[in-house]
């Protein structure tokens, strides 16, 4: 009779220790070990640049002219933050490709840093934004610091750094945010970049 009654509770705590193993709330979602969390948002860790999870994709042919871009962003090498064209309506955009394998587009640094000084911070008619199609942005960082790059250097997003886009490249937007000139292929002189940014929409 005890062995019955010895079995029969060995039975039932058996049954209990499953029912609880079953009935167990779900582990909580962990995060990747290169992801942090605050306030509720994971973000990545200082140093890394998401350029992912825009809402659009963008594309070389985004670009061209009569095409409006306004409605881009990217995100900043220098800061980490994101940059919205469309901040900077009422002011023409000089959108500079580049790349840390394009010697001409490196070569022009300086002649953008004086078309900086002069009409973004001087006349304040332009805002230069200079797009790296590389994919390492530690790279460029390097080179930003060594070349003294005085305007900002934007990371183009994965879609439009695999679109093709020829280097050089300068891109010419109105205060509307309205491709009005588009030169490919060639470095430009100092004068010949103000000559670009005069440019007037038709």
């Amino acid at each position: 009779m005890k062995k019955i009654v010895l079995l029969a509770c060995v039975f039932i705590f058996l049954a209990a220790c499953n029912e609880a193993k079953n009935t167990a709330p779900a582990a909580e979602k962990r995060v990747k070990p290169a992801e942090i969390v605050q306030g509720g948002e994971t973000v990545k860790p200082e140093g890394e640049i998401e350029v992912k999870g825009l809402e659009n994709e963008i594309l070389g042919e985004d670009f061209e002219k009569g095409k409006n871009i306004h409605a881009f962003e990217m995100v900043s090498i220098k800061s980490g933050e994101k940059v919205k064209f469309g901040d900077f309506k009422g002011r023409k955009i000089l959108v500079d490709f580049w790349a840390s394998w394009c010697d001409p587009c490196i070569a022009m640094f300086p002649d953008i840093n004086k078309l900086k000084e002069k009409f973004e911070d001087g006349d304040k008619t332009l805002k230069i934004l200079s797009v790296s199609v590389d994919p390492m942005p530690g790279k460029i960082k390097k080179i930003i610091a060594e070349k003294n790059a005085l305007f900002d250097v934007l990371q183009a997003p994965e879609s439009l750094a695999e679109s093709g886009v020829i280097m050089p490249t300068m891109v010419l937007a109105d205060e509307n945010g309205k491709v009005i000139a588009v030169s490919s292929g060639k470095k430009h002189s100092y004068d010949e970049l103000v000559k670009l940014v005069e440019t007037k929409a038709e």
